[in-house]
């Protein structure tokens, strides 16, 4: 193997460890933040549902339901998002595998 193809497998492992890396910091990040996101929600829907047990006016409460189902979907939502994120990560690991693999096997 010469010499430039060394160091061309050298920087392909470089790059590979740096994509790795960014991928998992920037998927703890966001799947904080949609953690975070997902606990606000769950906040304001119990606050919602505290309003409909305290209300008389059958409006406000229609207006509350309608608030508390928007809620839900959005907790659904994030759920969902921290999924995907989790899957991404997943994958990425997995590519980053295959590669070291796949060099371990070439400098056999």
């Amino acid at each position: 193997m010469s010499i430039k193809q060394t160091n061309k497998n050298k920087q392909a492992v470089a790059d590979r460890d740096e994509r790795l890396a960014k991928a998992k910091r920037d998927t703890k990040f966001v799947i904080k933040t949609y953690r975070d996101l997902s606990n606000t929600y769950k906040k304001e829907r119990k606050s919602h549902l505290d309003n409909i047990a305290s209300s008389n006016d059958s409006k406000t409460i229609k207006y509350l339901m309608q608030k508390v189902n928007h809620m839900d979907n959005n907790i659904r939502i994030c759920e969902k998002q921290i999924k995907i994120q989790e899957l991404c990560k997943e994958v990425e690991q997995h590519r980053y595998d295959n590669y070291q693999m796949k060099i371990g096997l070439i400098t056999l």
